[in-house]
């Protein structure tokens, strides 16, 4: 939900139940656009690998075993 379009269909449908909502859009785009970082941190890439190598030997233990 961080393109323009999306953010306008979204504040369109809650728009559409009440005649008296207001809403900045130009504010709520920038403060989805400032949140979007679009990147991981280099220790949860390094955890992800991690723990994918122990699950599987995990379940390699676990066959023959």
């Amino acid at each position: 939900m961080k393109t323009k379009e999306h953010i306008e269909a979204l504040l369109t449908q809650m728009a559409n139940g009440d005649d008296n909502v207001q809403y900045d859009v130009d504010a709520i785009a920038a403060t989805y656009q400032k949140n979007d970082h679009g990147h991981q941190s280099i220790a949860v890439k390094i955890l992800s690998v991690v723990g994918g190598i122990l699950a599987s030997l995990a379940f390699i233990g676990f066959l023959f075993w």
